[in-house]
């Protein structure tokens, strides 16, 4: 099988951007044929002129390689309008081409998809375009066969990107509990109800919190944290990648991430492999992947008061804590690069 997968560069930000060369690597190593074609990922700020440009300029780029011979292509995308209005040129040039295009969704958004019935037929209509499409979760997937039946739908999850070796020594710089969050810092992140249950905790339990990312809101997020009088409990570091985010893993005692859209938060699975019992939201690849109460508490969406409980119980339970974190270090050796790969592959085949 001749493979060819179209995703942002290795250097951006996203699950993506990590995944794609590792999905190559393995893939030769497998002994198929496999290119990678990497369009460039604009930020937050870039402006909408400056977007449309690189878009243009992508699209000719990537032309020429649909003439090849691959069996499949797979165009990593999201599922939003801006993304959607990106994709379709190339989508409807590659169904004239007879390319067998498959979208990879690294994400949906459900509650549109549901509630909007001009931008479920706009995916309809690059669904049809395409020859199937590969989904994080099995939430997703009875939400997308409701729609479109006729379409053929895999899930395939992300795996774990290269991690340095789980050590416990010598790493630890305070003597309280550490809670940590790594992500973008946008209010869909669930930072504001982090703050909120944090502020609640610390009057009850003596711990702190590591904020760790970059965004928008990040200037509000300091406004709300000084408001409820707990910036001495608070750390911000910015955006922060490689080492540094490794040594953050190790100095905290677990990971929250209360986001209300996700698709498989690689920040988890990064967690997991350090052994720390996780707080999240129970959405999408999240319920595949944990299991409530054995890998770590997984709360409903808006539920800073269910996230202010569970924070307490990791800080009262220890005995739970460590059971987790073995629960955790176990379930990581599922999602190795080797083993991903080959369900990866037995679904490009069932798309076939």
């Amino acid at each position: 099988m001749k493979i060819l997968v179209i995703a942002p560069p290795p250097e951006g930000r996203g699950p993506v951007s990590k995944f794609t060369p590792i999905l190559i690597k393995e893939l030769i190593k497998k002994g198929y044929i496999a290119d990678s074609l990497f369009r460039k990922r604009n930020d937050e700020k870039t402006l909408f002129l400056s977007r449309v440009i690189e878009r243009i300029k992508d699209f000719f780029i990537i032309m020429p390689h649909l003439k090849k011979e691959y069996d499949v292509i797979v165009l990593n995308t999201a599922h939003d309008y801006k993304t959607l209005l990106r994709d379709l040129p190339l989508l409807f040039f590659s169904f004239l081409m007879g390319c067998r295009m498959i979208l990879q969704f690294h994400g949906s958004d459900l509650s549109k998809l549901n509630s909007s019935l001009f931008f479920r037929r706009w995916t309809g209509i690059e669904l049809k375009m395409g020859k199937g499409a590969l989904l994080l979760s099995t939430e997703e997937l009875c939400v997308w066969q409701k729609y479109w039946p006729d379409i053929n739908f895999q899930v395939v999850h992300n795996p774990l990107p290269p991690m340095p070796p789980y050590e416990t020594k010598g790493i630890r710089d305070r003597s309280e509990p550490v809670f940590l969050f790594a992500g973008r810092i946008i209010k869909e992140k669930g930072v504001f109800e982090l703050a909120k249950a944090f502020s609640k905790v610390v009057t009850k339990k003596k711990c702190s919190l590591i904020i760790a990312g970059d965004g928008l809101e990040l200037p509000k997020l300091r406004d709300t944290i000084k408001e409820l009088c707990i910036d001495n409990y608070v750390t911000f570091t910015g955006h922060v990648t490689g080492d540094g985010l490794w040594k953050l893993y190790q100095q905290a005692d677990a990971f929250v991430f209360p986001s209300f859209s996700e698709g498989q938060p690689t920040v988890l699975m990064e967690a997991a492999h350090f052994g720390l019992p996780i707080i999240a939201t129970n959405i999408r690849a999240v319920k595949d992947i944990f299991q409530d109460g054995v890998n770590g508490y997984f709360i409903p969406l808006h539920r800073p008061d269910l996230l202010e409980k569970k924070m307490l119980q990791l800080l009262t339970e220890p005995e739970v804590s460590e059971r987790m974190k073995a629960a955790n270090l176990q379930l990581i050796n599922r999602f190795n690069a080797d083993a991903i790969v080959s369900r990866y592959l037995a679904a490009l085949k069932k798309l076939k």
